[in-house]
């Protein structure tokens, strides 16, 4: 896979750690193998390796996961990548928990927990959705991060819950 972007500003890429403004062109390669993901327990793993703004980076991922009947999925997952770029030399880790409930085939309970060891937070997103036919009908979204150590707000108050939504929506596609 190839990639080129263009950065006009400076941005933090890790704390600390900025990645300059210019134009950047990179490719990667993975490989991937894994298991059956019909069957009752499967897994897989992945590495990746190519550029990343000027230097290298290497992505391992784990996950496996468990099916009960045609209806409820569960998949756990672990990513470890190792950055090296010229403004400094880092790793991150991404653990993150899905589920999928889905009652038919146009109803569903989804839900994604993220753990992220860059900002030290937890994100939740869990979505209910009762479809018409594809993409249209109404959904249910709650979104959530909490911090994992303390966190100051910009109103000098301690807390951890950093964000908290709740969406109503509802799409409908129009047929002229």
């Amino acid at each position: 896979e190839r990639y080129f972007e263009r950065i006009d500003e400076p941005f933090e890429v890790y704390p600390g750690i900025f990645v300059n403004r210019g134009a950047y062109r990179f490719s990667e390669t993975f490989m991937s193998c894994g298991t059956d993901p019909t069957a009752t327990l499967f897994a897989g793993c992945r590495l990746t390796a190519g550029g990343f703004y000027g230097g290298n980076i290497r992505t391992l991922t784990f996950n496996s996961g468990y099916r009960r009947g045609r209806n409820i999925t569960s998949i756990v997952s672990y990513t470890r990548n190792f950055i090296d770029i010229p403004e400094g030399k880092f790793n991150t880790d991404l653990i993150s928990f899905r589920f999928n409930w889905s009652f038919t085939p146009k109803r569903y309970l989804q839900s994604l927990i993220q753990y992220n060891s860059t900002t030290s937070q937890v994100g939740a997103n869990v979505r209910l959705a009762l479809l018409n036919t594809s993409s249209t009908g109404f959904f249910l979204v709650y979104n959530t991060r909490v911090a994992t150590v303390d966190f100051i707000d910009p109103h000098e108050v301690e807390r951890r819950t950093m964000s908290r939504a709740l969406f109503f929506k509802f799409n409908y596609l129009f047929d002229f």
